[in-house]
């Protein structure tokens, strides 16, 4: 059993200063017990040649004894059971001080610290549980998003997903480059011949699309708008496309980092409340 001594007393004369002396050093670990004084006859029989009186704590997880000894003398002064404070707060901080002057050993008082503690709130597990899930989907729904953009890199693969499609024109709109898009789409819907070329072909057009002059000139001559359509299709890869995909990644990229810090700091939270993963 551990023992501490907290006073001691030269001569028969010095066991009421020394007795004072470990009261306020029981005070101070919080131990509160009903003790009594040494009896100074007896012990004094056995403080002979320079023998000197020690007053002692001894404890275990769940009482200390408070003693007076010398050479073959035991005087026990008061006994404290530390369940009878009902302060949980309390407990917890008197076992702490216990340990820390290690009357208790740590690994017994911790599991009394533990077992003192309540297990945490249903409700903040429940919300907890809650938050790690969302915190999760994001995270997953993010790196379902990264696939996706990372094979969104052309016009016809874009089309095949309307909401990235909408995304896209969204950014045309903002770029003042949506007549790229409209011209590919009245070809897709086979509008007449003359109503695309008035709208779209040619400086004098009043929505011109940037086709490469061998373009220009078949069509002219009465040909067809697939090679224009090809340039302008790749002509929205390496630019529109290609900026409103960086940017999603930029924004997707925000998203994972949020839902990870936001995970890290439930796990630090669960393990400050003990509660299991």
């Amino acid at each position: 059993m551990p023992s501490l001594t907290i006073s001691t007393a030269a001569k028969v004369g010095d066991l009421d200063k020394a007795y004072a002396s470990a009261l306020k050093a029981l005070s101070t670990l919080g131990v509160k017990m009903v003790t009594k004084k040494p009896d100074a006859a007896k012990l004094g029989l056995f403080m002979v040649k320079g023998k000197k009186a020690e007053f002692k704590l001894s404890g275990t997880a769940t009482s200390i004894k408070f003693t007076v000894e010398c050479e073959n003398a035991v005087n026990t002064l008061g006994i404290c059971d530390l369940a009878v404070e009902k302060d949980v707060d309390l407990r917890i901080a008197q076992m702490k001080d216990l340990i820390t002057a290690k009357l208790v050993s740590k690994a017994d008082g911790d599991k009394v610290i533990k077992d003192l503690q309540p297990g945490p709130d249903p409700k903040v597990v429940a919300n907890i549980a809650r938050d790690e899930a969302a915190a999760q989907k994001q995270l997953i729904d993010a790196g379902k998003l990264t696939k996706l953009y990372e094979a969104m890199t052309t016009y016809d693969v874009v089309a095949r997903f309307p909401s990235v499609m909408a995304e896209l024109e969204a950014s045309a709109a903002k770029e003042f480059s949506m007549e790229n898009i409209d011209f590919i789409k009245a070809v897709a819907a086979k509008k007449k011949r003359e109503i695309i070329i008035a709208e779209f072909i040619g400086s004098d057009a009043p929505r011109s699309v940037n086709i490469s002059s061998a373009s220009l000139g078949a069509i002219t001559k009465g040909g067809d708008f697939t090679a224009a359509t090809a340039e302008i299709k790749a002509l929205i890869a390496r630019d529109t496309l290609k900026r409103m995909t960086s940017a999603k990644e930029t924004e997707i990229e925000k998203l994972k980092a949020a839902a990870s810090k936001r995970l890290t700091e439930l796990a630090s939270l669960k393990a400050k409340l003990g509660i299991r993963p």
